[in-house]
């Protein structure tokens, strides 16, 4: 198994308990449609929001096509730990009442057979892990992103590499938004 790995820690001006309420309420609401990566649609599958076990299934705008992911909670002691385990699930067409298309391009024909190209089979399981701890101005909060692959890593590692160390800021904003 191959592994790739990126932590990054900040300091938040909440106690850890709305900090930790914060991480957990930060994928329930769509974001921009627009944007690659954003959430269309977030759908609670199995058990109570916070707790070990508890299974959400997103999709995602993926430019020309939806990436339907699940996330299930694998860990959860409040306030001080949370560890969810994403994983990409297969490609739906988009919606174009949701969306438009870029320009100029064409979904693929073969749904299955670009998923397949794209992530790898059976597809990469990413885990992110937040541990938070008490600080002088309230809440330290290390985050931890671990990319775990079967196959030997290729354009996914290259595209990874970049795209997770753009994910830790991601995250931290929509803590400090969902904390006010």
């Amino acid at each position: 198994m191959h592994h790739l790995t990126h932590t990054a820690s900040r300091d938040f001006p909440a106690p850890p308990d709305a900090v930790y309420s914060a991480i957990l309420h930060q994928n329930t609401t769509p974001a921009d449609r627009s944007a690659f990566g954003a959430f269309l649609s977030i759908t609670p599958v199995l058990g109570t929001l916070g707790s070990v076990g508890y299974q959400t299934l997103f999709r995602c705008n993926w430019s020309l096509v939806d990436l339907e992911m699940t996330e299930i909670t694998l860990a959860a002691t409040p306030p001080s730990l949370l560890r969810v385990s994403q994983r990409p699930q297969r490609f739906l067409l988009y919606k174009p009442t949701e969306r438009l298309p870029p320009v100029g391009d064409m979904p693929p024909t073969n749904l299955e057979k670009a998923f397949a190209s794209g992530f790898g089979s059976p597809p990469p399981t990413t885990e992110i892990q937040f541990d938070l701890r008490p600080s002088e101005i309230g809440t330290d909060l290390r985050l931890s992103i671990d990319l775990r692959m079967m196959e030997k890593p290729g354009w996914l590692k290259r595209r990874w590499a970049k795209q997770i160390p753009r994910q830790v800021p991601a995250i931290f904003a929509n803590i400090t938004a969902a904390l006010g």
